[in-house]
C-alpha cells in the first residue's frame, strides 16, 4: 500500500509527541497478516511543498506480538517483532507448543 503524510512536525520531539498518539494494528488472516503502522519520517521540501529529500524513518508505533502456550492460552513473551516471536515459540518447551498473536 502506499504511505499516507498525516501531518509536518517543524520538530522531531513534536513528532513524537504525535505519533504516541497512534498504534500499530495488526489483522491476521490465515497466514498472511496486514499491518498498518505510523511512523516518523524526516522530509525536506520547498516553499512550494515539493519533497526535495529525506525519506529516513526514525521511529515507528510500536507493535506487541504475544506469544502464547497452544493449551492453556497462557502469555509466554510478549515482543515487539516477529522475528522475536519465532524465536521465543521455538525456545518455549511446553507440552502442547507456541503459537504466536496479536492480542492477549
Amino acid at each position: 500500500m502506499d504511505p499516507e503524510k498525516i501531518a509536518s512536525f517543524g520538530t522531531k520531539e513534536e513528532a513524537e509527541k504525535e505519533l504516541k498518539k497512534y498504534k500499530t494494528d495488526v489483522c491476521a488472516s490465515g497466514s498472511l497478516f496486514t499491518v498498518e503502522e505510523f511512523s516518523i519520517q524526516e522530509n525536506e521540501y520547498d516553499e512550494d511543498g515539493e519533497w526535495i529529500g529525506g525519506g529516513d524513518i526514525w521511529k515507528f508505533t510500536p507493535m506487541e506480538i504475544f506469544v502464547v502456550d497452544k493449551e492453556t492460552r497462557k502469555t509466554i513473551a510478549k515482543v515487539k517483532t516477529y522475528e522475536e516471536a519465532e524465536e521465543a515459540a521455538e525456545e518455549y518447551e511446553g507440552d502442547a507448543g507456541a503459537d504466536i498473536v496479536f492480542y492477549e
